[in-house]
């Protein structure tokens, strides 16, 4: 048997990997010269910007699949409560960690900090929404483009707007222990 494989992203690149572990014969097609999908690495000035996924957990899986590779000594882990950042208006600005860093955060003009804090009062997850469309919804339009989209498009390595909701946040919300307002969980875990 041999298998055709759309796509040099990770996944692809990842299939094509496991695949020649257990001796199947596979082909891998890319449209682009580079593979690697969404994964890119850009300079800006002085800084190395990565785009595409920021981050993975490191699994048993995905450690297994970097062993194999030989690239464990080239993972970096991120410290315990290490801050996130987002590149806005020409820097990086710092992801606010608690409901209170949310009226604090320069990431946000007033209104739109305004406007996010009224998520609490907004409904739950809804079957047919994309993932855009449920966080424009619960924190606004400014939130999702300056703070949320930006979050979750380095996550999944996935425009927002392609992704749907009931797939996709059950694996951000449900660990957090999110029921209908993410700011309210936030505040739990963090006491305010």
């Amino acid at each position: 048997m041999r298998v055709g494989i759309v796509g040099g992203g990770i996944t692809g690149l990842a299939l094509t990997h496991e695949l020649a572990r257990r001796g199947v014969e596979s082909v891998l097609l890319e449209a682009d010269p580079q593979p690697g999908g969404l994964i890119r690495t850009h300079r800006r000035g002085p800084h190395v910007l990565e785009s595409g996924p920021q981050r993975a957990r490191l699994v048993g899986p995905v450690r297994r699949l970097l062993s194999e590779l030989g690239l464990d000594e080239q993972v970096l882990e991120a410290p315990r409560g290490a801050r996130l950042f987002v590149w806005s208006r020409g820097r990086l600005r710092a992801v606010p960690r608690s409901p209170r860093e949310l009226w604090t955060t320069d990431l946000l003009p007033p209104l739109a900090r305004a406007r996010a804090a009224l998520e609490p009062l907004t409904a739950g997850l809804r079957a047919d929404e994309s993932v855009a469309d449920y966080l424009c919804r619960k924190a606004g339009r400014e939130a999702y483009r300056a703070l949320l989209g930006p979050l979750v498009a380095a996550t999944f390595g996935s425009d927002p707007a392609a992704m749907p909701a009931r797939h996709a946040l059950p694996m951000i919300l449900d660990p957090l222990g999110v029921r209908r307002s993410l700011l309210a969980a936030i505040a739990r875990r963090r006491g305010g």
